[in-house]
């Protein structure tokens, strides 16, 4: 009996990774069993992508194209839920629109839901190669941010065997619509420009006894864009992820905690700055070290109350924001008047560090001593200035006969 399955990729204003997208799905294996409809959901006022969308019709089969003019990725996500419970659909699956499906991907993750019936089903993300046109600075923050990814689905492939489902999230997404429209789960509107909907959904899911299975057959590859290849957008990243997190944890927050929870951001954000001098998970230790202090200072801003607004929609000469005075360091050190001489600290290419430090043994790619010291006083400065408001509240709450949680303090 033949399944249709609907993949949907939501977008805004992104046509150049969408396109990639696109491209690469048009060469997509399709099984004998399956009718693939491919949905595209354009989450902006203005169908910013309908005339490239439409380009690509008479190349894929099944495509439909459909605007949700109200922001917000969750409502997004709705939105393609409706539109595939609409068309009678069996299965559902998510895929971002910076990235873009293996070429067996569709036929790896069908086969996983014929063995498991799972309800829900997920996969692994694989960093892709960055343009060549990028700056070395930007390479290898990409190569990092590669090597921690390929950590992060290895730990998820051990989970599974051992039992233990990881967070099933919807950048590689499958899940039985008939067990959907039964139990009637939805993302979550509230969670509108935070991040963190599709997590919310797994739980709910979970809650509501979903089987899930892991499928490390079904690859997508992520496109990384240059404004994120930067260790400032990697520190707010982890700065969100926290809050989003601590939140969904905690909804409110009782001395107890509140010290326990300082105690682990202090010790994070430690482990993070020393990642930075012994880089001891190798290329991976840069993004690692940023997302850690970013951690840090996230989880004490949860605690005064602060909410992620990590996808608040920027305008338009927004999309593309400049560099950071760390990130135009490294990648233009000659335009800030930074002579490109003097003591580095040196990253490895996906090794680890010998303890003598022989230069020979690293590759050409460097951390240098500023991009460290700057780093360092940015988050640092962020961490402390939260961590003493933490402090400061958490004394008026300790010493209230009433104590109530925790607010947002308006100068975060």
């Amino acid at each position: 009996m033949t399944k249709t399955i609907v993949v949907a990729v939501l977008t805004c204003e992104r046509n150049e990774t969408l396109e990639k997208f696109l491209i690469e799905y048009s060469k997509l294996a399709v099984p004998s069993a399956v009718r693939a409809i491919l949905l595209v959901v354009d989450n902006s006022k203005d169908a910013a992508s309908r005339k490239m969308v439409d380009s690509y019709r008479s190349r894929i089969v099944g495509l439909r194209y459909v605007v949700e003019t109200t922001l917000g990725i969750p409502i997004a996500r709705n939105r393609a839920v409706d539109e595939a419970l609409a068309m009678q659909a069996d299965h559902l699956c998510f895929i971002d629109d910076d990235e873009y499906p293996d070429q067996q991907w569709l036929t790896k993750i069908f086969s996983e839901w014929q063995h498991s019936k799972a309800n829900l089903i997920g996969g692994p993300v694989q960093v892709a190669d960055c343009c060549r046109t990028f700056g070395p600075w930007n390479r290898l923050i990409n190569a990092s941010l590669k090597v921690r990814q390929r950590r992060k689905n290895r730990a998820a492939d051990r989970s599974s065997k051992n039992g233990r489902q990881p967070t099933i999230v919807t950048n590689n997404w499958m899940c039985d619509l008939h067990w959907l429209r039964r139990t009637g789960v939805r993302f979550d509107n509230e969670l509108l420009y935070t991040g963190g909907s599709d997590t919310a959904f797994f739980r709910a899911a979970v809650a509501e006894g979903c089987k899930t299975a892991w499928c490390p057959d079904a690859v997508v590859h992520e496109t990384m864009m240059r404004h994120r290849l930067g260790l400032r957008y990697q520190f707010r990243r982890g700065r969100s992820q926290s809050i989003t997190r601590f939140h969904m944890k905690h909804p409110s927050v009782t001395p107890l905690q509140a010290v326990l929870s300082t105690i682990i951001a202090i010790f994070r954000f430690i482990l993070g700055s020393l990642l930075f001098v012994v880089p001891v998970f190798g290329t991976a230790s840069l993004v690692m070290a940023a997302r850690s202090q970013g951690w840090a200072v996230g989880r004490i801003q949860a605690m005064l109350g602060r909410r992620s607004k990590l996808y608040v929609p920027k305008p338009k000469t927004q999309h593309e924001p400049a560099e950071s005075s760390i990130d135009q360091l490294l990648h233009h050190p000659g335009s800030m008047g930074v002579a490109t001489s003097g003591p580095v600290l040196v990253a490895t290419m996906g090794k680890r560090p010998s303890c003598r430090f022989p230069a020979a043994s690293y590759a050409p790619t460097f951390y240098k001593t500023a991009d460290f010291y700057k780093t360092a006083a940015f988050s640092s400065n962020s961490f402390v200035a939260s961590l003493s408001r933490s402090v400061g509240q958490l004394k008026k709450q300790v010493q209230s006969e009433d104590p109530t949680p925790l607010t947002e303090s308006d100068s975060l």
